[in-house]
């Protein structure tokens, strides 16, 4: 964290910067997400900026969108930004991902939030880089072709030592 700042003061102070600096009129989108261990998972403090909620997958497969979509960055003076808290036990899959996933077409159809989670409801547990692989496959067989926009993933769960 950022002189122990929660994400919201973060990303408040980074759209600062980029009202001042920049000439362009550039701005972001990101997920800023802060991460406190304890004894039964992880606390993710997370705020949203202009970014498409990241998806939890509860230990068991069911999944659900997690945050609140705040104003991008470097547009406003004031932009709305929420910090959400997310508890994430031990098997719990915490996904963020950039919109080369969801916003894949085929025609005028998105690929969408909504099967990205069904994607990830159909997992079996285990290992976050074979999930990673099945949602870019199906982000691909979706559009018919390679994704045009760029795509990252990143997908976390806290580390259960026993």
């Amino acid at each position: 964290a950022v002189d122990g700042r929660s994400p919201e003061a973060v990303l408040r102070a980074l759209n600062d910067v980029l009202l001042r600096e920049s000439v362009d009129e550039r701005y972001a989108t990101l997920a800023y997400a802060q991460a406190r261990p304890h004894e039964g998972g992880w606390d993710i403090s997370l705020c949203l900026a202009g970014h498409h909620p990241p998806l939890l997958r509860h230990d068991g497969g069911s999944v659900e969108p997690v945050g609140r979509t705040g104003t991008a960055l470097g547009l406003v003076e004031a932009p709305e930004l929420f910090n959400t808290l997310v508890r994430l036990r031990h098997q719990d899959v915490l996904c963020l991902f950039t919109d080369g996933l969801v916003e894949a077409r085929r025609g005028t159809d998105l690929f969408g939030a909504t099967r990205a989670a069904e994607v990830l409801t159909d997992c079996p547990p285990g290992r976050l880089d074979d999930m990673a692989g099945r949602l870019e496959a199906a982000g691909r067989q979706f559009r018919g072709a390679p994704l045009t926009d760029d795509l990252a993933l990143l997908l976390m769960r806290p580390y259960d030592p026993a």
